[in-house]
């Protein structure tokens, strides 16, 4: 761990002397960044401060540049992209440039279904498709509208096959073992 310390160090006097324009020391620096295992990302919060407030400012216009042109270049990468099938337009776009605003608009498209509405759906399979509620619980909104969507086709198509025979004493539906309900 001393060794660490001693390292970061002199990092941080070469860093201080390429900032009277020492060449010789700003080769060092270069070389010692090259072989150094350690990443930047490995350092604690404070030693990264100091290292970067210490850059000189070309040194830091460079990094600057180079972090505008990765998220320019991942800004044209598509992380998640919704057409409307009728038009076949883009109704949403987000970038693999993972900002504040991206990360915002990610979770508002994940969890945009109203709460109400989730809970007359599982109302609805208890209720009227004979689900048992601890299974509906285990399932996810999306198999829930499967499953009600079996249920009001087999509903419609009794309703209109009792309506046909005007009275006859068919059998209604019967259950589909391999959905499970």
């Amino acid at each position: 761990m001393a060794a660490d310390k001693s390292e970061n160090s002199s990092v941080l006097e070469l860093i201080a002397a390429t900032k009277t324009g020492d060449r010789k020391s700003l080769a060092k620096l270069i070389t010692f960044a090259e072989n150094t295992p350690e990443e930047f990302k490995d350092l604690t919060l404070d030693e990264r401060l100091k290292i970067v407030t210490q850059l000189p400012y070309f040194i830091s216009d460079k990094i600057y540049k180079a972090i505008m042109t990765k998220e320019d270049e991942y800004n044209l990468q598509d992380f998640l992209v919704v057409k409307d099938p009728l038009t076949d337009e883009i109704v949403l776009r987000i970038s693999k440039n993972i900002t504040f605003e991206v990360m915002q608009k990610a979770i508002e498209y994940l969890f945009t279904e109203d709460l109400g509405n989730i809970y007359r759906a599982f109302y609805n399979m208890v209720n009227y498709a004979g689900f048992d509620a601890n299974y509906v619980d285990t399932i996810t909104p999306v198999e829930m509208q499967v499953y009600w969507m079996y249920f009001m086709q087999d509903r419609e198509e009794s309703s209109s096959n009792s309506n046909r025979t005007q009275g006859a004493a068919l059998p209604q539906s019967t259950l589909n073992t391999e959905l499970g309900f």
